[in-house]
């Protein structure tokens, strides 16, 4: 299965790199909030300001999660619809539904560790740049400085990355569970190159 895994990677690079995108988009989001969530919970930063770093970082990573999941969801939903036919030849040859959904979860999740250093990077620009505009605006003390630690970004990678897990799990559901012999089956016999379907069935000099 991870052969078949590796090979069909390597036949869809379109889609791979469609969710890699979203993948390291979604990253960057989520690892600038939680870089913001480590400055707040961080010993160098006034009692005053931990709050609002605190509670402004969960709820815009919240929503930045919900919005990978969803962005993943019809990612995957929308590179399968033209794999339908190499599904259907693994479900042919025993693949059951549940191998077939691990190998496009394994595919996903190749993806969006891939992205996972350029998406920490770049989490770590975001939130240090959101944090000079906050405290630019004196909605924080100046002595307040960017302090996101190690821990909490790459908490975050492994969310967007369990993310990803779930919504290639969700969107592969419904391909995976197809007739692999309607999926598979040949055009109908009447069906001749530039010839309609009712003329290939008439007798000779008709």
């Amino acid at each position: 299965m991870l052969r078949i895994t590796l090979r069909s990677f390597a036949h869809h690079r379109a889609g791979a790199l469609a969710t890699g995108l979203v993948a390291l988009v979604g990253m960057i989001l989520v690892t600038g909030m939680t870089s913001l969530l480590g400055t707040g919970l961080a010993a160098s930063t006034a009692a005053a300001d931990r709050p609002f770093l605190v509670q402004f970082p969960l709820i815009m990573g919240g929503w930045a999660v919900a919005i990978v999941v969803f962005a993943m969801v019809s990612t995957v939903g929308v590179a399968l619809g033209g794999r339908a036919e190499e599904i259907a030849g693994i479900r042919l040859i025993g693949a059951t539904p549940r191998q077939v959904q691990g190998m496009l979860v394994l595919e996903t999740a190749a993806v969006t560790a891939v992205a996972a250093p350029p998406g920490l990077a770049g989490g770590y620009l975001v939130g240090w740049a959101v944090m000079g505009g906050i405290r630019s605006a004196g909605l924080t003390a100046s002595a307040t400085v960017f302090a996101p630690g190690v821990a909490l970004p790459a908490l975050g990678v492994l969310v967007v990355l369990a993310a990803s897990v779930l919504a290639a799990w969700i969107g592969s559901r419904a391909p995976a569970s197809r007739s692999p012999v309607a999926d598979a089956a040949p055009p109908a016999r009447g069906r001749q190159a530039g010839v309609p379907a009712g003329r290939a069935a008439s007798p000779p000099g008709s």
